[in-house]
């Protein structure tokens, strides 16, 4: 069913290709993206001459044209290293920063009644060994600015009863 092909010869080198033909330089717009000042000042600040083909194009000898694609392959292994090595320091620095992030406080931690912020603090506190030290009052009294009624939002006075509040539940 199946048949293996017959060894081939092998292929011709292509580097050894010393055939007198020059490149056009519209031939290499299509592989090498053209210099920002001209395929003229490029080539001239490498010294590599311009001829003109047997049709009238402006043209490189194959050999140096195959000196712009080595030129040209080497400088993409090089961005691609530095590429590289900036991808791998993001990827460290967002490792470390992911590692200096808090684990948060379980759900099962919570105490009954107590909000998530109010925990989470409250575990941070406990982590720095630091405890306001306030004294237990009650939180229902009447506000006495009010006569006795909540106002909507947190004011001074709502933030140290929550203080208080967090001081008290251990």
């Amino acid at each position: 069913m199946f048949r293996t092909a017959p060894a081939a010869e092998p292929a011709a080198d292509v580097t050894n290709d010393l055939s007198p033909e020059p490149i056009p330089l519209s031939v290499l717009d299509l592989d090498l993206s053209a210099p920002v000042g001209g395929w003229r000042a490029f080539l001239a600040d490498r010294h590599i001459e311009i001829v003109v083909d047997d049709l009238g194009r402006s043209s490189v000898s194959r050999n140096d044209a195959r000196r712009l694609f080595d030129e040209h392959r080497d400088e993409e292994l090089r961005k691609a290293e530095v590429r590289a090595a900036s991808e791998r320091r993001a990827v460290e620095a967002d490792q470390q920063f992911r590692a200096s992030l808090g684990a948060g406080v379980p759900a099962s931690a919570i105490p009954a009644g107590m909000t998530y912020a109010a925990a989470v603090l409250s575990a941070e506190l406990d982590a720095y060994g630091y405890r306001p030290r306030r004294t237990c009052g009650s939180r229902s009294e009447p506000n006495q600015k009010t006569g006795g009624r909540r106002e909507r939002g947190l004011g001074a006075a709502d933030l140290s009863e929550t203080w208080a509040g967090l001081a008290c539940t251990r």
